[in-house]
């Protein structure tokens, strides 16, 4: 029995992640041999095949359904024979295995003995990210921690779970976006396990910047690139949005555990 398997969400339209993935993914298939990734409809043909073509199991999902998107690729992921998933947005799984590939290695193996396990950022993985993303999940961050009582990063995109607590999710989780990274680790320690691990490390550093070269290039600097991401109401709007969505997904399992 393979002990972990890989569950992942990709959105990739016009093909930016195709060359990391064709240099990367022999690296992947080496630490998952089963991997379950649900794709939008709208990702380019190439992305598909090459990862239909090692071994990925695919389902189709929609675009704006991130955390209904999770939720496919880990249930696809209970399929395989395996006793741990680790669910981790696709852009940031080739950037920790390009990277910091030893630091993926034992991070598996610090997962297999909890029912979840948090995987968050280092101070300096963290702030490597835009001012409009480390603003507004400094919050999200401040309020789980004020909840659970333990000062973890849950805001990566990125955690562990066993089999069961995999089921449980799966009976409970109703997120619509990334709020699942507070949603998930509340259902399983208010409604099955107190069995919670947590690991801060480097590879939840920004990865964005892999594949916006050309737009980087076009800013005239990274600096500016970067300075550009915060200064956008828009993001600033979404940020906040998903702030909230983040709370409010924490609530009602929050209160079914005080009454």
């Amino acid at each position: 029995m393979n002990e972990v398997a890989l569950a992942a969400t990709v959105h990739d339209p016009s093909g930016r992640f195709l060359p990391f993935i064709q240099k990367y993914i022999a690296g992947i298939a080496s630490l998952f041999p089963n991997k379950a990734i649900a794709v939008t409809s709208q990702t380019n043909p190439n992305v598909k095949e090459i990862l239909n073509n090692n071994g990925v199991r695919l389902i189709q999902t929609r675009e704006n359904e991130i955390g209904s998107s999770r939720r496919m690729s880990v249930k696809l992921a209970l399929e395989f024979k395996c006793n741990h998933i680790l669910y981790c947005d696709f852009d940031r799984m080739l950037h920790w295995v390009a990277s910091y590939q030893h630091e993926l290695e034992s991070t598996l193996i610090k997962i297999q003995t909890f029912d979840y396990f948090i995987i968050g950022r280092t101070k300096r993985a963290f702030e490597t990210h835009p001012l409009v993303q480390k603003e507004t999940e400094r919050i999200t961050n401040h309020v789980f921690q004020m909840n659970i009582g333990r000062p973890f990063d849950v805001t990566s995109g990125t955690s562990a779970m066993s089999k069961k607590a995999a089921e449980v999710i799966l009976n409970h989780s109703i997120a619509l976006s990334n709020a699942t990274d507070t949603e998930w680790p509340v259902i399983v320690s208010r409604l099955f396990s107190d069995k919670i691990g947590y690991v801060e490390v480097e590879g939840m550093e920004f990865e964005t910047p892999d594949f916006f070269q050309d737009e980087i290039a076009e800013s005239g600097s990274y600096e500016k690139w970067m300075e550009n991401l915060s200064s956008d109401l828009g993001n600033w709007k979404e940020r906040l949005k998903l702030s909230y969505e983040s709370v409010e997904a924490m609530v009602p399992f929050l209160e079914r555990s005080e009454s």
